[in-house]
């Protein structure tokens, strides 16, 4: 049931906190400080609570007339106060001359856990967060084996069935990757189609493959700078999620450098980004995003130094887990159908491939993160001058924009910031709550309508 988290203390020191691991230099007063950490790991992949390990990441121990009240402490929290019931193992291990407490979470399989009389959790990184609606109801997905884009689509409260015109492109795609005989029958193995006594209805899966009535989107842009304000080139791009991707792979593709090499009349195109990884980003960040989170769509950005993705929701596993090829399908009818195409390969390659189109143009490998509720892929520019990868605070894109957009006016309204961003209102709100915790942003109590405050130089210790 641990299985991957049973690394040595050595081992876990080495890697720091990360979406599997935490440090606490000891028990606190407050049993949720650590419990909603406890919680996070078994509403994902597990995870391991180090306790007697500072602040600075130093081993300091725990007292060795500590060790058995912590040790029941520890067991009593974690049986009485998440529910339901976590899997959970306590380890005592010395380590440089000092005891620590290990505390093993499992995988649960009952998601959502939450602390008893409170809330529910997840990791993203090395934060706990926590969970907002769209994300628990996922977790309750999760918990059947079921993942959203297997669900019967609805718009307006009424589901629908598959038109002449979807299955044709359907079973076009699937003729043009040499499957034939793509029947109805099929569709419904794989998920495309749900049966029920009324007839049959096509799935979110379906619906984001062919038509995509709810309008979620892949935004691109290019800047000339950092500022992320002025565009040098942009575009939206709707319908099909498989024409989403394609486009937005020929939006890089244009808005880069490209060298070409003449050798016995055939031309060889190479450009300074690798292009078989950005694919991987964008075909990644179009299959594994949330799509239980409306209002915000995909980010391709790109920057004379580098290409950044951005796609909503968390990462399906940890990022150590990805790097191991450890995966998790988010959707699985998408992922399914791009595989069975051949746009997507087999599960857990994705990270290898990428990293390997990296080390052949001479770039840094990827820089993967999860920022509050996105995950943004970096991929540097060849010759660029930003690939160097830094530790200090990280923060969105589209919060960047925002605070920008307040800078340049302190009186401008959240459904103007919407607009600008192209994003819902609520979803300015909390970005506008993720920057003031931040303490980046605040109101001007000296002016009567409240204009915006920016902290602009706490905005510049940020990396974007």
């Amino acid at each position: 049931m641990y299985g991957h988290m049973m690394e040595t203390v050595g081992d876990l020191l080495d890697m720091g906190e990360s979406g599997c691991v935490e440090f606490k230099q000891d028990l606190t007063d407050d049993p949720v400080k650590w419990l909603k950490t406890a919680v996070a790991f078994s509403n994902g992949s597990g995870g391991t609570i180090v306790f007697g390990v500072d602040d600075s990441k130093s081993p300091v121990g725990i007292p060795d007339s500590d060790i058995e009240p912590y040790l029941e402490r520890i067991s009593k929290h974690l049986n009485e106060d998440i529910v339901p019931l976590v899997s959970h193992m306590e380890e005592v291990t010395e380590h440089k001359g000092v005891y620590l407490i290990l505390v093993r979470i499992g995988p649960g399989a009952e998601k959502p856990y939450r602390i008893r009389g409170g809330e529910v959790y997840i990791r993203s990184g090395r934060s706990t967060l926590r969970a907002c609606e769209e994300s628990i109801f996922e977790l309750r997905l999760m918990s059947k084996s079921r993942s959203y884009d297997q669900l019967d689509f609805m718009h307006g409260g009424v589901t629908f069935p598959p038109s002449e015109e979807s299955l044709r492109y359907i079973t076009e795609k699937m003729e043009s990757a040499g499957v034939k005989d793509y029947s109805v029958a099929k569709m419904i193995t794989q998920g495309l189609i749900n049966e029920s006594v009324d007839g049959l209805r096509i799935s979110r899966g379906f619906e984001l493959l062919t038509r995509n009535r709810d309008l979620f989107e892949v935004k691109c842009a290019s800047f000339p700078d950092d500022r992320a304000i002025d565009f040098l080139d942009h575009a939206v791009y709707g319908g099909s999620i498989i024409e989403q991707i394609e486009n937005a792979y020929l939006f890089v593709r244009k808005n880069v450098r490209c060298s070409g090499i003449v050798r016995d009349l055939n031309r060889t195109d190479t450009y300074d980004v690798p292009m078989i990884a950005v694919r991987e980003a964008i075909i990644n960040a179009v299959v594994h995003r949330s799509y239980l989170m409306t209002g915000v769509d995909v980010y391709v950005s790109v920057f004379p130094d580098r290409v950044e993705v951005e796609s909503p929701g968390t990462m399906p596993v940890t990022l150590d887990g990805m790097k191991d090829g450890r995966s998790r399908r988010r959707n699985v009818v998408i992922s399914g159908f791009l595989q069975t195409i051949g746009m997507m390969e087999g599960w857990g390659s994705g990270y290898r491939r990428m990293s390997e189109d990296c080390d052949s143009l001479g770039v840094p490998r990827p820089d993967i993160r999860e920022i509050e509720d996105r995950v943004r892929v970096t991929l540097f520019r060849r010759n660029g001058t930003g690939s160097e990868i830094s530790d200090v605070p990280v923060m969105s894109d589209i919060e960047y924009r925002m605070l920008n957009l307040f800078i340049e006016d302190p009186q401008i309204k959240k459904r103007d910031v919407a607009e600008r961003l192209g994003v819902s209102e609520p979803y300015v709100s909390k970005l506008i709550r993720i920057a003031k915790n931040r303490g980046v942003l605040d109101r001007n109590q000296d002016v009567r309508f409240g204009g915006w405050m920016v902290d602009e130089a706490l905005m510049k210790r940020f990396v974007r």
